[in-house]
């Protein structure tokens, strides 16, 4: 349907440059209509051209359907006699004249009477919010009114169609913003018709009813503002309005599937492949808002390549403390956690290796022992993002800088293609039977209960993986719990534990675990906390309380800074300093019960299972255990500080005389 204004094949040149090449557009009466572009796109141009400041070199320009402008044959009707009203960029207020004087310039123009013009005056400046104005001088406005005596001006006396030539780029952003409501419900009040320019997608999207986003002097898309966003015409159309994401990719086709490669390790897949043939390079764009980050499944890309890998080259796998979970426990290749109190295998093996490939890991001396004793005999491919992290410690044979998951699919390509190529990795049956023994000789180990004893805090934490909902989220502290918590909580999915690794925060995990529910409220989220990291930050958990967000929180209440007491036992000759807490001060259940939190005490073995079974079913709050554990235990195996990984200490029933040393 024709509007008040049709524009039809506009074409604007400056010597060989054409400013306006084929614009077409028309604007409905009552009807905002934006062009948008970059500077340079031709959009002032074909204002200009509409308001009668340029002739058209062609096309024809039509108001009311009288034509106003054309090239062939010539037809321009001068601007005053168009009846339109144009806002400049610049706020082009007579310095001379008060704010009443300049509104009413263009009526006194026009010849209307005195009287009238009194009253429309003050009318247009109460619409613009400066009544009270009228005789102060104009420039002595601060810059936001001044452009609305600008706009007064330009409406007193009542144009057809307002042109409107980036009216609010010299306001800054809080004026900015404040003008576009005032306008916009200007625009609502009068039923103006706006042909409105501008380079800011905010302001077009905001006041438009219709947005035509001009590039190099054409109209590359015209719609509704959600048209133009959410189906853009063109990738420029997709990049200039809005933020965007983009990825360069190959469409890949295979058994009638088809897909986008974006990179070794990361596909998107065609819905509609019809007209993309394989080999196609593309570009994928998206908006940021489109796009849900969600925690990996278990089966991710990484593990499933890391497992590739391992199976390619038959190759076991460790997973460092902040990797836990990375690397199913469950895969027969998985050793578990290496380092200090690493179980056994995973040190040796890493201690004995010929090779390794270290997937962003630091080699911090947690992992390495003394390092000039660490994986001797080892050649070692180094791969990390950041190249400050590759020889810091331990020189690599082979360094990487790059991305894990795309240097593992690389890695898992280059293998796969030596073995087409009938070179086959060396035989590992030797080697995975010697990891095998070493598996069978020095499992994870603890003494079994005995009656009448505090609970094994190992116990513990093997009674809450077992009854753990799939998914969850382990958070600890740090301390005995924390390596506790690493050995013998089962992880077969990435991103489930949450852990502040070598910095030494006490007091992490309930904050921690607050954040975790948070941000996965459909995950049971466990705390496995000591009674002195606990004491620290659990006053957090009226936060948790008030805003109904039901972590639950498993203290290992041995009544020690156990970690510590471990080290004066055995490096310090039993010198115990400032360990000792108290096994019933304060008293947690009723302190989490003040906290508005559910709370129990747990002392008997009998009784573990059942009142974990009873924390796991209540959703409606916190829940908090206090399990009464044994301050005799002690994390094994453990390599002393200073001590090579061969000098690994383990569980004194695991090696002959008790005494407890591997060498």
């Amino acid at each position: 349907m024709a509007g008040i204004l049709e524009v039809r094949n506009l074409e604007k040149r400056y010597g060989t440059a054409r400013a306006v090449d084929g614009v077409s557009f028309d604007l409905a009466e009552g009807q905002v209509l934006t062009l948008l572009g970059p500077s340079g796109c031709g959009k002032s141009t074909t204002l200009r051209l509409v308001a009668g400041l340029e002739e058209p070199d062609g096309g024809e320009i039509r108001l009311h359907g009288r034509v106003v402008a054309a090239a062939s044959p010539r037809v321009f009707v001068a601007a005053e006699k168009r009846n339109l009203g144009l806002v400049f960029q610049s706020y082009a207020v007579w310095p001379h004249l008060t704010v009443a004087q300049n509104v009413a310039y263009p009526l006194e123009l026009r010849k209307v009477p005195r009287a009238q013009i009194r009253s429309r005056v003050d009318e247009v400046l109460r619409l613009v919010g400066l009544d009270g104005l009228a005789d102060r001088p104009a420039t002595a406005l601060s810059g936001g009114q001044q452009q609305r005596v600008s706009l007064a001006r330009a409406i007193v006396y009542e144009p057809d169609i307002l042109l409107l030539d980036e009216p609010l780029s010299n306001l800054d952003a809080q004026l900015r913003q404040e003008m576009r409501v005032q306008l916009k419900a200007l625009q609502a009040r009068l039923g103006t018709t706006i042909l409105y320019v501008t380079h800011d997608q905010v302001e077009a999207m905001a006041l438009s009813h219709a947005v035509a986003v001009m590039r190099q002097g054409r109209i590359e898309q015209l719609g509704s503002p959600a048209e133009v966003y959410e189906a853009p015409a063109s990738y420029f159309v997709h990049s200039f309005v809005g933020r965007l994401l983009a990825f360069d990719g190959v469409v890949r086709r295979e058994n009638g599937s088809a897909w986008i490669e974006l990179d070794a390790a990361s596909r998107l897949p065609l819905s509609e492949p019809a007209s993309l043939a394989a080999g196609t390079r593309v570009r994928v764009a998206l908006r940021p808002e489109d796009v849900q980050v969600a925690a990996a499944r278990a089966g991710s890309v990484t593990d499933e390549l890391v497992g590739e890998l391992a199976e390619l080259v038959s190759a076991p796998v460790v997973t460092t403390l902040m990797a836990r979970g990375a690397f199913p426990d469950s895969h027969p290749l998985c050793l578990g956690m290496p380092g200090m109190h690493g179980n056994y295998t995973a040190i040796a093996a890493m201690q004995d290796a010929d090779l390794l490939i270290a997937l962003g890991t630091r080699f911090d001396d947690r992992v390495t022992g003394r390092v000039e004793g660490f994986a001797p005999a080892a050649r070692v491919i180094h791969v990390d993002i950041d190249p400050a992290e590759l020889g810091k410690i331990r020189r690599p044979e082979v360094p990487i800088v790059g991305d894990c998951r795309q240097v593992i699919a690389e890695l898992v390509r280059a293998v796969g293609s030596r073995i087409d190529g009938g070179h086959p990795p060396a035989p590992k049956q030797a080697w995975l039977e010697q990891v095998a023994r070493w598996q069978d000789q020095f499992p994870l180990h603890y003494d079994p209960h005995v009656e009448g004893d505090p609970l094994k805090p190992q116990q513990v934490v093997e009674a809450l993986t077992g009854a753990a909902p799939p998914g969850t989220v382990v958070v600890s502290g740090v301390g005995q719990h924390q390596m506790w918590a690493s050995q013998y909580w089962r992880f077969d999915e990435p991103y489930t534990w949450v852990n502040s690794g070598g910095l030494g925060t006490m007091g992490f995990a309930v904050p921690a675990a607050i954040g975790a529910k948070v941000g996965r409220p459909d995950r049971t989220v466990w705390v496995i906390d000591g009674d002195g990291c606990f004491q620290m930050t659990a006053q957090e958990l009226v936060t948790a309380a008030s805003e109904r967000i039901p972590i639950k929180v498993a203290i290992l209440n041995n009544a020690y800074l156990g970690m510590v007491r471990q080290w004066q036992e055995m490096f310090y000759e039993e010198r115990y300093s400032e360990v000792y807490l108290s096994p019933d001060l304060p008293d947690y259940v009723k302190w989490a019960e003040a906290m508005g939190c559910a709370g129990f005490q747990v002392s008997d073995p009998a009784d573990v299972g059942p009142v974990i079974d009873k924390a796991n079913a209540i959703d409606d709050r916190p829940v908090v255990i206090d399990f009464r554990t044994d301050w005799r235990e002690k994390v094994f195996p453990m390599v002393p500080a200073g001590a090579a990984n061969d000098d690994v200490v383990v569980h004194p029933s695991q090696k002959p005389g008790g005494e407890g040393m591997v060498q």
